[in-house]
């Protein structure tokens, strides 16, 4: 077992590269989860409050009515009325939004009744109060149509905007609209795994191959079958030992709440068919990269290349089409796939297990691929060396 200790040795030695990449992972992974308490879920929703600035050109039943309105539901900053003050506050993000009520409102309230508004240029709180002040305008036009007098009108207006309807949210998918926590741990551990498999294997494998070490082994009694035998063993031992510590890092963050998921056991086999894809890219890697040197460049670029453009570090929703249909081609793509799935609903469909299942089988496929492309090559290698 000479062979098998020596790639265990050369594991050991690299430990502090593990440690480093499991670090930044937790610390990934902590970050994401104090943003998504920070947040809350659905039921902690409240409307946002804006810092505005209101000009009033004059008097009347919808303008005074239009100004309570805004004063209740933002805060209304006190600034000076002229243009160049209030493009200042603007500019400097005093305020968010200015309101110019026009002196005859009331007049134009069933023409075209617009107010003037000067905002921030395509910022989403912008068309909320659009969106706001036209409903409120809007609700006046109603009420008049409806054989009310104006100030009736405004009052009624005013008296809808208190009403707070009771929304009930039906739980489509099983989960109450929240995502599990442990949910974020298993997006990021592509990151970790391709950088450790493909960093710490792939040096080990760089080491063994060079010149010196491998004109040694074949002078050794162990025979050739031996040592590739031994040289398996150890890289599926250190490789099955790591991914099941990266199953008890979620139990360290999540606890109960982990090992409670209905969906736990597909947790468990996408990981670790990305950790088999994982294994083999640093079988290929290290046979590969000739130089210790290159070697972190080279992971580097990988790691941070495939989950950038695969979804793990940003959602596949994000991702423009044409970058989706690029990512097809990386198994990060069906690993946060299948991911997502699993996010989303606490309770899998039928058709959602089919898509999963797919996400699996090509998951595997990348596997098979890249140890046949990795095979081929030591067999070149080994026809050359002859």
């Amino acid at each position: 077992m000479t062979v098998f200790k020596g790639y265990l040795l050369m594991a050991k030695r690299n430990l502090g590269i593990l440690f480093m990449y499991v670090g930044i992972f937790l610390g990934v992974t902590m970050m994401i989860q104090a943003s998504y308490a920070e947040s809350g879920n659905n039921s902690m929703f409240q409307s946002k409050k804006m810092d505005i600035a209101v000009v009033t050109r004059g008097q009347g039943d919808v303008a005074d009515g239009l100004k309570k309105m805004l004063e209740k539901n933002h805060n209304i900053v006190p600034v000076k009325q002229s243009k160049k003050a209030l493009q200042e506050q603007i500019y400097y993000r005093s305020i968010e939004y200015v309101v110019d009520i026009p002196a005859d409102l009331d007049r134009r309230i069933q023409t075209d009744g617009k107010v003037k508004v000067t905002k921030v240029p395509g910022t989403s709180s912008g068309y909320y109060m659009d969106q706001q002040i036209t409903n409120y305008l809007s609700q006046i036009r109603l009420y008049q149509k409806g054989g009310f007098s104006l100030k009736e009108s405004v009052k009624k207006a005013a008296a809808a905007q208190k009403v707070t309807p009771k929304v009930k949210l039906i739980d489509v998918n099983g989960n109450g609209g929240v995502v599990p926590k442990h949910f974020y741990m298993f997006r990021f551990m592509p990151y970790m795994y391709i950088c450790v498999m493909c960093y710490v294997m792939s040096i080990i494998i760089t080491e063994f191959q060079k010149k010196d070490i491998r004109n040694r082994m074949l002078c050794s009694k162990t025979s050739f079958k031996s040592q590739n035998l031994q040289f398996m063993g150890a890289f599926l031992f250190v490789g099955i030992v790591f991914w099941m510590f990266s199953l008890l890092l979620p139990i360290l963050l999540c606890g109960s709440s982990y090992l409670s998921d209905v969906n736990l056991k597909y947790y468990i086999i996408n990981s670790f068919l990305f950790f088999l894809v994982s294994l083999a890219m640093a079988f290929l890697v290290g046979l590969l990269v000739k130089n210790t040197t290159a070697l972190s460049g080279v992971v580097n670029v990988i790691s941070l290349g495939m989950c950038f453009l695969g979804g793990v570090f940003v959602s596949l929703n994000m991702l423009g089409e044409q970058v989706r249909k690029v990512a097809q081609f990386l198994p990060t793509y069906w690993y946060s796939k299948a991911i997502d799935l699993l996010g989303e609903s606490g309770v899998l469909t039928a058709s959602q297990r089919s898509t999963m299942y797919t996400s699996f089988r090509i998951e595997l496929a990348f596997t098979v691929a890249c140890l046949c492309v990795a095979l081929a090559y030591l067999r070149y290698q080994r026809q050359e060396r002859d």
